[in-house]
């Protein structure tokens, strides 16, 4: 069968497609070989076999016969070259390349013999215009609640290609290689297209101030840029707002009558919060935090308040006035903190004449003991938790001596441990958690912290926890107490968390008298298993297979649980092993599809069979 008119100019001119192009050479190429032929055996080689070139960079492949031929050649979209005889090889050159999609083949006449037809794979490439990261919902964050992030990558290709990687800071926290485009042609688009991907935070105040950014890497494999082409995105700076915590004060306070005192409260929150001292339901005059105590004021509790629109944290002090007095009375030492069961001892010294003096206190007090100046007061094994010894001391004609003595008695926890509040093994990525923190019988709690870890790393410190039923922060008896943090379940760096341990710390920071440094007790590690959907590892979305000859469709996918991994062409699906099907004379050319699903999500990725080296017909 002759084919009248150039074959190429037919393809120029888009009245032949390529496809078309292997059907005539299938059923009469008698422009190409001279006789009857049967597939194949290898006598093309390319150097190199394949290419990848960033669009509008000159490209060049010289094909190589190694038989004897009447003649070769190069079909191609762009800068054909035409058959020609007695060469050896021939270069398919060109300046400039920009045409996105292409397959040049180059063929050799062999008489009598089957045509050499190798088909070229080239990969045109570009990187993106821009990379930018924004948030979904709000300039500015909440503590605690869920905002979603997104990445934009304007113009990239080949998006098959694409992998956008997530960054706190310089710690890549997310890979996203399922792509959402306009047409969702994501798996074999090869001009340029405009990608987004998101991540879903859930912000804490350790957060504040964080930045995100996004990269957007094309690994084009061996062939492309080393290491892989990335531009990164300028990082978003994450503002989280979040409620008070009051920083740890002392919840009794001493005044001596006719002398003032100052009541000093300080707290972090995002907006700064407003702090104000409050008296049996009365706003006092607060200046940063400070509220100056005078002979004016009352005995009780005194509230410091610190609100802003998040939320509002309170912490009680007891103000307790004492009689007036010249100092005639010194303590060694004048504060106290002893672990409960320990013993303690302390001095009391007396600097003027006096005709006895004595400690008064609920366990083993000294009784008046007249001609000394000084008195010790010694517990063996200190068991009562609230207790406020009195060093006293006689004068005649004047008034008595007093020193009370600051006593805090502390108990590390019995116990610390937290789980998971929705789900006892497992979450789902994306969705929100609750772990609950359980602290025992822990003394006094007005000074403790609890610190939440996820691995190394401190995440959150709560101050605002809540006791047995009820809020409290005068307990001086051993309480038990339940703290709570709302994390989104998330794979990271490692694909997973499945290798993430959320611990949880009960610390006591009892001042400069208490233990160097502050007591603290950590939980069991908490293992986190985080199901998530599929994700396929690139596959190249073009497989040539010469006719005659077995190749093998692979496909791997990364999920948890572990996915079901089937290959499916026009719908059927296909013996599938390991991810792989082998594909054979018996099957067709066309897209098969590789399938990942387990029961969180499916993610699915096509690949397009071209048979070459096909049997000529005279």
């Amino acid at each position: 069968m002759k084919v009248k008119g150039s074959i190429s100019s037919f393809l120029k001119m888009g009245v032949l497609s390529w496809d078309h192009f292997l059907l005539i050479l299938f059923v009469g190429g008698q422009q190409l070989c001279d006789s009857g032929c049967t597939a194949a055996d290898g006598c093309l080689e390319l150097h190199p076999p394949r290419v990848v070139v960033r669009h509008g960079d000159p490209v060049s492949v010289n094909c190589t016969v190694s038989t004897d031929h009447s003649g070769m050649g190069w079909n191609a979209p762009v800068d054909e070259v035409p058959k020609t005889r007695g060469v050896q090889f021939l270069t398919w050159r060109v300046e400039s390349l920009r045409i996105w999609e292409l397959r040049p083949l180059c063929y050799a006449n062999r008489p009598g013999k089957p045509l050499c037809i190798e088909r070229l794979s080239v990969t045109v490439y570009k990187p993106p215009d821009s990379v930018s990261v924004s948030s979904v919902n709000s300039d500015s964050m909440v503590e605690g609640s869920q905002y979603q992030l997104k990445c934009e990558i304007q113009n990239i290709a080949p998006v098959h290609s694409l992998t956008a990687k997530w960054y706190k800071g310089d710690t890549l926290v997310h890979e996203d290689r399922d792509c959402v485009t306009e047409d969702g042609k994501c798996d074999s688009e090869k001009e340029p297209m405009s990608v987004a991907s998101t991540l879903l935070i859930t912000p804490s105040r350790a957060d504040d101030g964080a930045e995100y950014s996004c990269g957007a890497e094309l690994d084009l494999g061996p062939e492309g840029p080393q290491p892989p082409l990335a531009v990164k995105s300028t990082p978003l700076r994450v503002t989280v707002h979040y409620k008070p915590t009051i920083n740890p004060i002392d919840t009794l306070l001493y005044v001596r009558r006719g002398h003032s005192a100052v009541l000093n409260c300080s707290a972090k929150g995002n907006p700064p919060p407003d702090i104000v001292w409050i008296f049996n339901g009365q706003r006092l005059p607060t200046q940063d935090g400070i509220y100056t105590i005078s002979e004016r004021d009352d005995e009780g509790n005194y509230t410091c308040s610190a609100s802003n629109y998040v939320g509002i944290h309170e912490k009680r002090v007891r103000v307790i006035f004492t009689a007036a007095a010249d100092g005639c009375l010194e303590l060694h030492p004048p504060r106290v903190v002893v672990r409960h069961g320990d013993p303690v001892s302390v001095n009391c010294t007396v600097s003027t004449d006096h005709s006895a003096m004595g400690w008064a206190a609920p366990v083993d007090d000294v009784p008046i003991t007249p001609g000394v100046q000084f008195l010790t007061w010694r517990v063996e094994s200190l068991r009562i938790w609230d207790l406020r010894p009195l060093c006293y001391a006689n004068r005649p004609g004047k008034a008595q001596c007093k020193e009370r003595l600051s006593v805090t008695v502390y108990k590390p926890p019995d116990s610390v441990s937290f789980s998971s509040m929705n789900s006892a093994d497992s979450m789902v990525e994306g969705s929100q958690y609750h772990l609950k923190c359980e602290i025992q019988n822990i003394a006094p709690v007005h000074s403790l912290t609890v610190k939440w870890y996820k691995g190394e790393t401190l995440v959150h410190e709560d101050r605002d926890y809540v006791i047995e039923d009820r809020k409290s922060d005068r307990e001086k008896a051993p309480v038990s107490v339940a703290s709570t943090i709302l994390i989104t379940a998330n794979r990271t760096t490692n694909r997973t968390d499945d290798k993430i341990q959320y611990i949880c710390e009960a610390e006591l920071d009892l001042g400069p008298e208490g233990p160097q440094p502050p007591l603290a007790v950590k939980s069991t590690p908490l293992r986190v298993a985080v199901h998530y959907k599929p994700t396929i590892t690139p596959i190249v979305t073009e497989l040539h297979v010469i006719r005659g000859k077995s190749d093998v469709l692979n496909c791997s996918a990364k999920g948890n649980p572990p996915p079901d991994i089937v290959w499916i062409f026009n719908g059927r699906r296909l013996p599938t092993q390991d991810g792989i099907y082998t594909i054979s004379e018996t099957d067709d050319e066309g897209k098969y599809t590789c399938r990942a699903n387990n029961y969180v999500g499916i993610h699915e990725k096509t690949l397009r069979v071209i048979f070459t080296g096909m049997t000529l017909v005279s």
